[in-house]
């Protein structure tokens, strides 16, 4: 940059003393301060940056809430649902309400075979074949009861045909062939030896 400076030595000399503090200022503020100004700049943007990104998510975050409101149903659902899921230790007892059932209505129990277990990802289906004997009315009301029970359990695949053999009081002897199927929440897997080393690295 180019100075104006008159003729004069003297006044050159004046000129120049008085120009000395300003040229000193720049150089103390340029030379030790650029890498704080560099800095400060970087971070200004960055603060813009985060600025940028958090209202972004508080326009996503009503959005949020309610995908995660919705998914809290959701679970709470599962969870009611999965109280009337049988477990495994449980599975006996509904077995003995059952026959205990055919007792106080007064049907014949003629069959109670387990049949085929279903293992799924979630629970596992069990299925029982069962053959009763007893009036139209008696064989109803105990379909019902099974319906009614405090878990899943659903009579199906049902065949009823009379039966000539037995006379009931109540009408026409009549041979019901059924299944009970029921779905059981799995026992907890126990680690095998092979999961066990997995796990531990070795």
């Amino acid at each position: 940059m180019a100075l104006g400076l008159p003729d004069d030595p003297t006044k050159q000399r004046r000129v120049l003393l008085g120009l000395l503090p300003i040229l000193l200022l720049v150089a103390y503020w340029y030379w030790p301060h650029s890498g704080a100004v560099e800095e400060v700049d970087a971070m200004r943007t960055r603060l813009e940056n985060l600025e940028a990104r958090n209202s972004q998510a508080r326009l996503r975050a009503p959005q949020s809430a309610q995908l995660e409101e919705r998914l809290a149903q959701f679970e709470r659902h599962i969870q009611r649902l999965e109280q009337l899921v049988p477990r495994s230790e449980e599975v006996s007892r509904l077995l003995n309400t059952i026959s205990e059932r055919a007792d106080q209505i007064g049907v014949e129990v003629a069959r109670f075979n387990p049949g085929a277990t279903a293992p799924g990802p979630h629970y596992n289906r069990r299925v029982f074949e069962m053959t009763v004997l007893g009036s139209y009315h008696e064989v109803g009301r105990f379909l019902s009861e099974i319906g009614s029970l405090p878990r899943i359990v659903t009579p199906i695949n049902l065949n009823m045909q009379p039966d000539d053999r037995r006379e009931r009081d109540q009408g026409q002897g009549l041979r019901a062939s059924f299944q009970i199927e029921t779905y059981v929440l799995p026992e907890p897997q126990q680690a095998t030896p092979a999961n066990e080393g997995a796990s531990t690295g070795a």
